[in-house]
């Protein structure tokens, strides 16, 4: 019975010694500079690389220990404590639950702070990566991230006494996570990315942080809103893959380019201004129903693939506004042209609702045509133009200022409005049967 007894107790502790020490809560702390794995680096047993006990892992300081692999802490009562530095050039920490704290310094691949994430080291973080899942405040730290933030879940609040610093070119992605300036200081190198990857969600301290050269717009799906907060330049380009980019009254200028390669589109506004500085030809996706924007500014290259609605002020300072087969209707009381002009088209109407008799209208070299001409206000000629629709004067006078007019359609004179021709313009008119009434001023 005795020796019954001894065996079971051998068996036992045979099973007890073979439990990976890594389930039960323990000390572990750094002694001499080593990789993570290394028994040697900590006088002993080595922690785990996923810790889901109530560990507490300390680097004293002056010990630097080389992250060798892949570490995740996710118990909330587990402390990883830096007081030496942890560094890494391929390896990444994942804080899903528990605390990183300490007073020495990390540098590593990539670290994400997940929903039960505490973060309060005091010394220099630099990552490549930094991934937000929590709602956190950083206080009295210095984050140095070379690459990307990326705002998965959560409010990252850069707090009292925290600088984080982004390098020049990196990115900031929103997914569904805030950036919130609090009291400390978001420091940018250069000028920064954006991209917006998730669902529907409203812009925050990434939008005035600094200069933004490209901006990415790839929404889960296709109806889902990036609604702007504030207003928008964008210096380099402007990518509309899926999802639409909301104005909501703020303003938005490009001084680049606009890709639109897939499905996306800019949601335009009464009271937003938008802007083109570029040369590059820009394809302008509009979202269907939301056509309608402030004033309207050209200095580039724009081609609508889209109806367009200016409730302001249409300023073709220079360059091409390309109707593509649509139609641009201008509600707005001013055409101001510098030395922009239309590229009209014969499936393109044109309809000026209120343009004031300094407004002048010039059509492209080659391309001074339009389907229907509808005209309620005062407009004068800067260019040829051939009415190959409808020509409808509802009010106001048509100035040919010595240019040409050529109506191969119809002209409705059932409106008020009249033509003010002069010795040096030609009229010419080809419909095949009755064209209808003109009316001269």
């Amino acid at each position: 019975m005795n020796s019954f007894r001894t065996i079971l107790s051998i068996v036992g502790l045979t099973l007890f010694l073979t439990i990976p020490s890594h389930l039960f809560a323990g000390t572990f702390t750094a002694v001499v500079s080593g990789d993570w794995t290394s028994s040697l680096t900590w006088g002993g047993a080595a922690p785990a690389t996923t810790i889901t006990t109530d560990d507490v892992i300390v680097i004293s300081a002056g010990v630097t220990v080389n992250l060798n692999t892949d570490v995740e802490i996710n118990h909330p009562s587990a402390i990883l404590i830096i007081n030496g530095g942890l560094s890494s050039n391929q390896n990444n920490l994942t804080v899903t639950a528990g605390t990183c704290q300490g007073i020495g310094t990390m540098t590593i691949q990539e670290f994400q702070l997940g929903a039960n994430a505490t973060f309060s080291l005091t010394g220099q973080t630099t990552v490549e990566t930094l991934v937000n899942f929590s709602s956190q405040i950083l206080a009295s730290t210095l984050i140095t991230v070379e690459n990307e933030i990326r705002l998965e879940t959560g409010v990252l609040q850069i707090g009292l006494g925290t600088t984080l610093a982004l390098e020049s070119e990196a990115t900031i992605e929103v997914v569904s996570g805030t950036l919130i300036q609090a009291s400390g200081i978001l420091n940018l190198g250069g000028e920064i990315n954006l991209v917006y990857s998730g669902n529907s969600i409203g812009t925050g301290l990434e939008l005035t942080a600094g200069t933004i050269q490209n901006v990415t717009i790839n929404l889960t799906t296709t109806n889902a809103t990036v609604t702007l907060n504030d207003d928008l330049v964008i210096n380099g380009t402007l990518t509309l893959t899926q999802g639409i980019l909301e104005l909501d009254g703020n303003n938005l200028t490009l001084n680049g380019n606009i890709t639109a390669a897939g499905s996306g589109s800019i949601s335009l506004h009464p009271n937003s201004d938008i802007a083109f500085n570029s040369q590059i030809s820009s394809i302008l996706n509009i979202t269907a129903g939301q056509e309608t924007s402030g004033d309207f500014v050209l200095n580039g290259q724009v081609i609508l693939n889209s109806e367009l609605e200016i409730g302001g002020n249409l300023m073709l300072q220079s360059g091409v506004l390309t109707l593509n087969g649509f139609d641009l209707t201008l509600n707005g009381s001013s055409l101001a042209t510098g030395t922009g002009a239309i590229a009209g088209n014969v499936d393109s109407d044109i309809s000026l609702m209120g343009s004031d008799p300094s407004s002048t209208l010039v059509f492209a070299t080659g391309l001074e045509v339009v389907n229907d001409f509808n005209l309620n206000g005062n407009i004068t000629l800067g260019s040829d133009i051939n009415v190959t629709g409808s020509l409808n004067l509802m009010t106001g006078t048509l100035t040919l200022s010595g240019n040409d007019l050529e109506i191969s359609g119809n002209i409705n004179g059932s409106g008020s409005g009249t033509i003010s021709s002069d010795a040096n313009a030609d009229i010419t008119i080809s419909t095949a049967g009755n064209a209808g009434v003109i009316v001269f001023t």
